[in-house]
């Protein structure tokens, strides 16, 4: 559910009050764990994480790869990796949300094409989530194509107004 989102924005937020910015959010970075008959979830690997206003790391990793996973990483993550900022992670998260509400990614990526795959994400319009789920909420789906808007300053103002949008389709 939409319920298990708001922590892991808590924890964005934090690091972006504190100058972090995650860089690698997906699915497999949330770790569940049942703690006193809870359902906790929790956001690991911050290994990709930098403080961005001081961040010295160019886009390519050693190996010549763009750092980050590219189903989850916005465009200007891969026009700009070194100036990566805290509206990087929302649209991560909100694709993260996407794939887990459709076991899909946002973009249909060809496989085995590393370039066409950066191609799509750099001009193309995310698959609507709704042709992937129509039994979504058409609000929620708003909410989720708002934060993955290619221009960052589409997005949400910060990731505590895109927890506060998502709060009235938690379960």
């Amino acid at each position: 559910s939409t319920g298990h989102t708001s922590p892991v924005l808590e924890a964005l937020a934090y690091a972006h009050t504190l100058g972090f910015v995650h860089r690698d959010m997906k699915p497999s970075n949330l770790l569940v764990a049942n703690i006193n008959g809870q359902e906790v979830v929790r956001l690991a690997d911050f290994g990709l994480a930098k403080v961005y206003q001081q961040s010295e790391m160019s886009g390519l990793t050693f190996h010549g790869d763009i750092g980050g996973t590219v189903a989850f990483m916005p465009p200007e993550q891969i026009t700009d990796y070194r100036n990566a900022k805290p509206p990087a992670d929302q649209y991560a998260a909100a694709s993260s949300l996407y794939n887990l509400l459709t076991a899909k990614y946002v973009y249909d990526l060809p496989p085995r094409d590393f370039q066409k795959q950066l191609l799509l994400i750099l001009t193309e319009e995310p698959v609507p989530i709704l042709q992937r789920r129509k039994d979504l909420p058409s609000g929620l789906a708003k909410v989720i194509h708002k934060a993955l808007s290619r221009e960052p300053e589409d997005r949400y103002p910060d990731m505590k107004a895109f927890r506060e949008a998502l709060r009235a389709f938690e379960r």
